[in-house]
């Protein structure tokens, strides 16, 4: 925990600011301690300044890159701002987010109430917060709240935590029943209901994709356009989990040589490939879709994919990267090519598209409804809901 001095004239103030601290809350304490809040009429008259500048007030104290122990000067505020309107960008999980234009001397809560006409936030609900950074207010003590006096000048994205409408339903039938209150779910149950069950691939049967008309990566821009990346708690989870990876399990117990060597062997037979997925791309961007054993050869790759075309003609499959040939041999799949669990070659040939024949095409699937491309889309697309989810229901618990 670090110690900032705030002076004013000829005093000096001592404060113990955590990493999540906004400077407005160290305004407020030093004006308590100098006994200036009825001096000027509250913290929005003052200003905190670091070398003859003023520092802003809704920042977390992380994200000041201020040294250990700085040294801060309490200075009347010279009121430059006037009525300086600002944009808000309010996100309400649950509802319709709204980016709104607000002077920062106007009445917060009742701006919330304006807005909650058009999109129906239920305001007045006595569950409703106002959070930004890691400050957290009910809605019911904005009366005489501005955005100035919380040190908000500047545009900024907040979060409106509302009583969702399921909610509400829920609540309304179990207090007209008498059934008991369901205990909330597991960290280990909640990992469980967010993982689908991996979809069963048959040995040498053979599945085909499509190209969108659209492309993914297309989607995804115009899906991300509008959103406002956050981070959260999940985020800093699977942060953390990644640097544990990396790492090693840095700064644990120390292993002996042999008992890691040992883990590792361990580790290394339980990520045994049982079965290679095989996905082979066409010229023409359509995919095929493949799985075989691990002691299967290329010679049975290359006779499943030519029953699968529509004219018989020679052809060669590449490896994607480094592009290297693979021709028909008796080599095995895991122990001789090193294939993984999952692996993507690159069909040439002379010959010009549809390759497949059209019983395989008539039940193709998009490319986008891929188990990897829908993965990889929950990962960049979803995972902001999920997690702004979350944390509204921890906050709310």
């Amino acid at each position: 925990m670090s110690t900032i001095t705030v002076s004013y004239n000829f005093g000096q103030f001592r404060v113990k600011v955590t990493p999540g601290m906004v400077l407005n809350d160290v305004l407020s304490q030093s004006l308590q301690h100098f006994k200036l809040l009825e001096k000027n009429g509250g913290s929005g008259k003052w200003a905190l300044t670091y070398n003859e500048k003023p520092m802003e007030l809704d920042l977390p104290w992380r994200l000041m890159n201020l040294p250990t122990g700085a040294k801060l000067e309490l200075k009347p505020l010279i009121d430059n701002n006037g009525d300086k309107v600002i944009k808000v960008r309010i996100q309400a999980p649950g509802y319709s987010s709204k980016v709104e234009s607000i002077n920062i001397n106007a009445n917060l809560k009742n701006c919330l109430q304006q807005m909650s006409q058009s999109t129906n936030w239920p305001i007045d609900d006595p569950n409703a917060k106002l959070q930004f950074f890691s400050k957290t207010i009910p809605v019911s003590d904005l009366d005489d709240c501005t955005l100035k006096s919380l040190g908000i000048v500047e545009p900024l994205s907040i979060r409106l935590i509302l009583p969702t409408q399921d909610s509400t339903v829920i609540t309304g039938i179990a207090a007209s029943t008498a059934t008991p209150v369901a205990q909330p779910p597991t960290r280990q149950q909640e990992d469980a209901q967010g993982e689908e069950e991996p979809r069963t691939h048959l040995l040498h049967q053979v599945s085909a994709y499509i190209p969108p008309e659209k492309t993914i990566v297309s989607q995804l821009n115009s899906q991300q356009e509008d959103t406002d990346p956050e981070l959260t708690v999940a985020h800093a989870r699977r942060y953390q989990q990644m640097v544990q990876r990396q790492t090693g399990g840095l700064g644990g117990p120390m292993v002996p040589r042999r008992l890691k060597e040992q883990q590792q062997e361990a580790a290394a037979k339980e990520r045994f490939v049982q079965k290679c997925v095989v996905r082979i791309r066409f010229p023409d961007r359509t995919h095929i879709e493949i799985t075989f054993k691990n002691d299967d050869t290329m010679s049975t790759i290359y006779q499943i994919v030519s029953t699968s075309l529509v004219n018989e003609q020679p052809f060669k499959l590449f490896q994607s990267h480094p592009h290297v040939e693979l021709p028909p041999s008796d080599q095995k799949l895991t122990k001789d090519l090193q294939f993984g669990s999952k692996t993507l070659l690159l069909f040439e040939s002379n010959g010009k598209g549809p390759f497949l024949k059209s019983s395989i095409l008539n039940n193709a699937k998009d490319l986008a409804d891929a188990d990897d491309v829908k993965l990889d889309r929950s990962d960049k697309v979803e995972v902001n809901d999920k997690a702004e989810q979350h944390d509204t229901n921890i906050q709310s618990g």
